[in-house]
């Protein structure tokens, strides 16, 4: 029965295409670094699914726009030098750059293939209301062996009572009250016939993946009418579970017919040597528990190029052939690394099993792809426009993450900040948080709209929450300097009591947080030694030395390249208060935030403008 019924109320901003775009003709200038342009259209789609502190608050929005506006400038300015000194060539740009644009390639074929042939007429309207009015109450029993349902059938037909079958079988443990069954709750194809039964009728055996199905309808419940606006919004629900049913019948048309045929082949000592190198990788993480707060082990960059110096004189070779089309096992595997990996088991079967899926997974995107780039999509402004904001990001990230590559702290120079932080008498505000910590972007988003509704935030935590060390705290920190935990310390400095706001983009996955209380300054106390805490230092030192280079060279930059900001058109732009984020799920697979999350990015404003000559 699980495998029917769906689960209901989770609430998603889902983007199935880019809902603020607009044509060429409408769409305005909002800012130019140099003949670089910033958009109307991108500016409202970023603001908008960008968690942003104080959005709810009207009469900030002028000025949150502004500092959002730099944000997204000095973001382009990045991007813009990164292009100008060979970023965009580099083979990890390269293969992200390609990662994206089939993803949106595939999107913008479901949407031609599937979505725009959906087609909604007013006998299925009329069904689906027929049907959300009148509500059976049942009960199933089930069997994974064909012999022993028919069996029960067949007593079934001979005038057996279900109940007392029933009572003899495991399944009654779950169906302790007969569930009421709603429009939409069922596959359709299972609904088709439970919505034939007369009260006290049952369902010949139904075949599921999980096994077969005899359901019995005790009674029907006939649903009263109501409000103008109930009824308003039952008809949208009505409409959307018809719009999902015939998106699948769609897909499922289309998929049998694209895939029928195609030759595709993998090369099994290739696929072995790769499951091996990665099994090595996960057997080290494992000896090691170097486990994400989530408790899973992570594929991350070291790994990919140790594994790929391992396997050096196979990278070349021929891994997947695709219709003809030959694929090396770097580019396989390349794909393999943007899309990350993280494994909960990682004995030799799991790896094993997660590889075979990915390859599979893999040639399908391909052949989705290579038909999408046949029809000439990739020039579509979907993709185009799409593919070209996620490489100003990542092209930007880049060239900052070089950056910090490039620093070298000495052993000395940790000293002397060790020596000069623990003469230190005072640390900065501290604040306490509850932080739900999540690699899904469902379940952050199930968090936010649950705390907007007032459910307790500790609750959340229980429910939601995979960071180890404060599942017993029920999420609870305890209180921390403002300066510390990265962008978490940065956001709940800002945030009043009460206040809850996210996500938060760390590694692994995404925080929710709750500020629950602040304090001013205190004593640090001396805890730890400098050989305890010096690679730490070290790292902190770098970041610090790297942020106020790269905060500098914005600003030297912007003055390079020139600045423009229409006001006029900023100003006119409309925006929500609503502090939100969006999914974007991509049509046939693969999901991503909606667009890029940036941190604000503003410190290298003031340095600028008082850099700009002043007008004549």
């Amino acid at each position: 029965m699980k495998s029917y019924i769906k689960t209901l109320g989770i609430i998603l901003v889902l983007i199935y295409s880019n809902i603020f775009s607009q044509s060429a003709l409408q769409d305005k200038i909002i800012a130019l670094i140099g003949d670089k342009p910033i958009y109307e259209s991108e500016f409202i789609e970023r603001f908008e699914f960008t968690p942003i502190q104080k959005k709810q608050i009207k009469n900030l929005i002028p000025e949150l726009k502004l500092e959002f506006l730099y944000t997204i400038i000095a973001e382009k300015i990045w991007a813009k030098y990164a292009a100008e000194n060979n970023f965009d060539t580099t083979e990890a740009i390269r293969y992200a750059r390609k990662s994206i644009e089939k993803m949106y390639l595939r999107d913008v074929l479901f949407n031609k293939e599937v979505r725009e042939k959906i087609v909604i007429d007013n006998n299925m309207i009329n069904m689906g209301i027929e049907r959300f009015n009148n509500r059976p109450s049942i009960r199933f029993i089930t069997s994974l062996d064909s012999v022993e349902i028919y069996s029960l059938y067949s007593l079934l037909k001979s005038g057996a009572e279900f109940d007392t079958l029933l009572s003899t079988r495991p399944e009654l443990k779950e169906q302790s009250e007969t569930q009421s069954i709603k429009f939409g709750d069922l596959q359709d194809y299972v609904e088709d016939e439970l919505y034939k039964l007369k009260p006290k009728h049952f369902t010949a055996p139904i075949a599921a993946p999980d096994g077969w199905y005899i359901f019995y309808v005790y009674n029907i419940k006939r649903q009263l009418a109501g409000t103008s606006k109930e009824t308003t919004t039952q008809l949208e629900e009505i409409k959307k579970i018809i719009e999902e049913r015939e998106t699948q019948k769609n897909y499922d048309t289309f998929v049998r017919s694209f895939f029928a045929g195609k030759k595709v082949d993998a090369d099994s000592r290739l696929f072995n040597l790769l499951a091996s190198e990665l099994e090595k990788v996960f057997k080290e993480k494992e000896s090691m528990r170097q486990v994400d707060s989530a408790g899973l082990y992570n594929l991350n960059q070291f790994d990919v190029v140790k594994i790929e110096s391992d396997i050096q004189g196979d990278l070349a070779s021929p891994f997947i052939t695709i219709e003809g089309k030959k694929i090396s096992l770097k580019e396989f595997f390349r794909d393999f690394a943007f899309d990350g990996l993280a494994l909960d088991a990682v004995d030799k079967l799991s790896i094993y099993n997660t590889l075979n899926n990915r390859v599979k997974r893999f040639i399908e995107y391909e052949l989705l792809a290579d038909e999408a780039y046949r029809r000439g999509l990739q020039y579509t402004p979907e993709v185009t426009n799409a593919v070209a904001m996620w490489m100003d990001n990542y092209l930007a990230q880049a060239v900052k993450a070089n950056a910090i590559e490039e620093i070298e702290i000495s052993d000395n120079t940790a000293k002397q900040y060790y020596s000069t932080l623990y003469k230190k008498t005072e640390i900065p505000v501290q604040v306490n948080i509850i932080e739900v910590f999540t690699d899904k972007l469902e379940d952050a988003n199930r968090v936010l709209f649950d705390a907007r509704a007032g459910i307790d935030f500790k609750l959340l935590a229980d429910k939601f929450n995979k960071r180890e060390w404060t599942k017993k705290s029920h999420g609870e920190y305890g209180y921390f300097p403002v300066n510390t935990f990265g962008e978490i310390g940065k956001a709940a400095q800002s945030m009043d009591i009460g206040e809850v706001f996210g996500p938060i983009k760390n590694d692994g996955g995404y925080s929710v947080i709750k500020l629950i209380d602040k304090k001013e300054k205190e004593f640090l106390p001396e805890t730890k030694s400098f050989a305890e805490i010096k690679e730490e230092l070290k790292r902190k030192l770098a970041v610090e030395k790297v942020s106020n280079r790269i905060i500098n060279k914005t600003a030297k930059l912007a003055s390079k390249y020139g600045i423009t900001i229409n006001i006029d058109v900023l100003n006119s732009v409309e925006v929500t208060t609503i502090n939100s984020f969006a999914i974007r799920i991509m049509g046939f697979g693969g999901k991503t935030t909606a667009v890029p999350l940036v941190s604000p990015e503003t410190d290298w404003v003031d340095i600028w403008l008082k850099k700009k000559e002043p007008l004549p």
